[in-house]
């Protein structure tokens, strides 16, 4: 009798060791508490997901390791699960860096034979990756449709201007004071300018498939430095170094527009107390040495649009993941973690590469590569 007993005893040991195993290779975070809140079981997924080994956090309470101490709504889950015997549900929560997660949940009252409450299982995933991207293809969308009403907001406008800009040509060819024709001659001018800028923000929003062309960027720059001398305020200086001889790209003009127009505001949102934003075009050749700090980087002639700010730079940290989707350094709300990676995308799809350099309170500097096109329209000149 007593070896059957001993036999029972170590096959119980034996399947307990087993499920602990199993319970450890799932991916879930698996906790069990008893009625006073402190955790038992505590399997190697609540490891991952939180941080916390598990003879760190046994005998613990668990809403002082896993919840803020400003959350609400547990007395009521306590309260759903005392009635029905389970809750489900999506809470926040706080790993051992205190690093606050989102986890979806279900806890479970477990019971004893006689039916009475001994513990509750809590079962859950992190969804925090998950429920970002869905935070941002939500803002994505809302930016898509302002967009879209904003350019038939464009359109009528640029409808409105044509019309003022023909009556004050009618009006210019009639006798009149001096004076006037001054007054109405400074608002022909502010007519056209502001046709000018909508015709460019048009063009810009199209959006449809293009043929790569040559592009001269120093045109594209003069461009882009029209609008950003209309947008900017007075606080940040815009400086624009573009050399009398430049090479020509093969590439796609509404993409480059959107690569300096991202570059700049950047810039410019790291100096909200004001600035420098510098623009440059340089020639340069790369030999096999040069490029060896690219990988991406094949030998040749380039052209360098060289974008810096005088902000307040970047965390060394965090420069390895600036062109991720939805990344971003700015507060929540200031930005859809976008911008970069799609300047990422179009200099990928130019063939070109991207130099970063920043220091903190110093400024951030960066340097696109684009390649020259292969037959050049003009006689180039390069440094090395």
């Amino acid at each position: 009798m007593a070896g059957e007993l001993r036999g029972n005893i170590k096959l119980a040991e034996e399947q307990l060791q087993m499920q602990s195993c199993l319970l450890d290779h799932v991916h879930d975070a698996l906790i069990v508490r008893d009625l006073e809140d402190r955790i038992r079981f505590w399997n190697k997924g609540a490891e991952r997901v939180y941080g916390w080994r598990t003879e760190e956090v046994t005998g613990e309470n668990v809403y002082d390791f896993l919840f803020p101490p400003d959350i609400r709504g547990l007395e009521a889950n306590a309260g759903v699960l005392a009635e029905r015997g389970e809750w489900t549900g999506e809470l926040c929560q706080l790993t051992k860096t205190r690093e606050l997660i989102i986890v979806e949940s279900l806890w479970k009252l477990q019971r004893d034979e006689a039916g009475s409450p001994k513990s509750v299982l809590m079962i859950s995933r992190d969804i925090t990756q998950r429920k970002t991207l869905e935070r941002e293809l939500l803002r994505v969308q809302r930016m898509e449709t302002v967009g879209s009403l904003a350019t038939s907001v464009v359109h009528d406008l640029n409808n409105s201007l044509s019309a003022m800009l023909i009556s004050l040509r009618a009006v210019l060819e009639e006798q009149m004071d001096p004076k006037d024709r001054n007054a109405f001659k400074v608002s022909q001018a502010c007519a056209e300018h502001a046709a000018h800028l909508i015709m460019q923000l048009l063009a810009f929003a199209k959006g449809v498939e293009e043929q790569p062309t040559s592009i001269d960027l120093g045109n594209l720059i003069s461009e882009t430095e029209r609008i950003l001398r209309s947008t900017f305020p007075n606080s940040i200086e815009i400086k624009v170094m573009i050399p009398p001889e430049r090479c020509a790209i093969a590439g796609f003009a509404t993409q480059l527009h959107q690569l300096l127009l991202n570059l700049c505001l950047n810039a410019r949102d790291a100096m909200p107390s004001g600035g420098t934003v510098s623009i440059e075009v340089s020639n340069v050749f790369l030999d096999t040495t040069a490029i060896r700090r690219w990988p991406a980087a094949v030998s040749g002639k380039y052209v360098v649009v060289t974008i810096a700010d005088t902000g307040h730079g970047i965390p060394s940290h965090l420069t390895g993941r600036i062109f991720e989707p939805f990344f971003t350094t700015k507060k929540h709300g200031r930005g859809t973690g976008l911008g970069l990676s799609t300047v990422a995308t179009i200099v990928r799809n130019h063939s070109g590469f991207i130099d970063l350099a920043t220091e903190l309170n110093r400024g951030t500097q960066f340097r696109v590569y684009l390649p020259v096109e292969k037959t050049p329209r003009r006689e180039e000149v390069f440094h090395r």
